[in-house]
């Protein structure tokens, strides 16, 4: 009947929606050469495609900028991972 598949349709999108869910997140670190690069790694290791908009150097800090897509738990076990990161001086999402 139209209601059980408008129920269907429903959890699709939202199932879709967890495979594709999209944030901004904004990092603050001391600055080292690479250390954009080391959070872009942390973002491939948790399956997450992203892409950097924005970088600032301010004294001894380094921060970026990334929109950054994928699964909802992806995105859980890297806010995790950042906020145990010892590195991370300020960050957003």
């Amino acid at each position: 009947t139209f209601e059980i598949k408008l129920l269907l349709l429903t959890r699709l999108e939202g199932w879709i929606d967890n495979l594709n869910l999209n944030r901004t997140y904004r990092i603050v670190c001391h600055y080292k050469k690479d250390s954009l690069i080391q959070f872009e790694e942390m973002f491939r290791e948790h399956r997450l495609k992203f892409k950097r908009t924005k970088q600032n150097k301010n004294g001894p800090q380094l921060s970026g900028t990334w929109v950054v897509n994928g699964a909802e738990e992806s995105h859980n076990e890297f806010t995790k991972k950042i906020l145990e990161d010892d590195s991370v001086i300020e960050f957003e999402f």
